[in-house]
């Protein structure tokens, strides 16, 4: 099957080279590239659904909290002044975030 891929100059010319070295067409180098690409992919995500989770616990109560309050939001959509609010908040809180690095604030 054709087609037609972007790829940066300096990496073709490097992939030409060594398919003529080795005696082997493009199409043959690509091919396995991309073969050996999804097996390490397939392998990585097996190995990933067997492994312990990375978040912990507290982070992982967050996140399925988040996860709820978006389908929520999706099924209710705020007013447009309560989306105001919201993302002021938001914006404060991100702002509050990066100026004391995720530290808690002195009272």
């Amino acid at each position: 099957m054709k087609t037609t891929i972007d790829l940066p100059e300096d990496l073709v010319t490097a992939v030409k080279i060594r398919a003529a070295q080795d005696r082997r067409t493009m199409k043959e180098v690509t091919a396995e590239a991309l073969r050996g690409w999804l097996k390490a992919r397939k392998e990585n995500s097996a190995s990933v659904t067997t492994s312990e989770p990375t978040l912990n616990p507290e982070k992982m109560k967050r996140l399925e909290a988040f996860r709820v309050y978006r389908s929520h939001l999706q099924k209710n959509p705020p007013s447009e002044e309560r989306r105001t609010s919201l993302t002021d908040y938001l914006n404060e809180a991100l702002e509050d975030r990066q100026t004391f690095g995720g530290r808690e604030q002195a009272q």
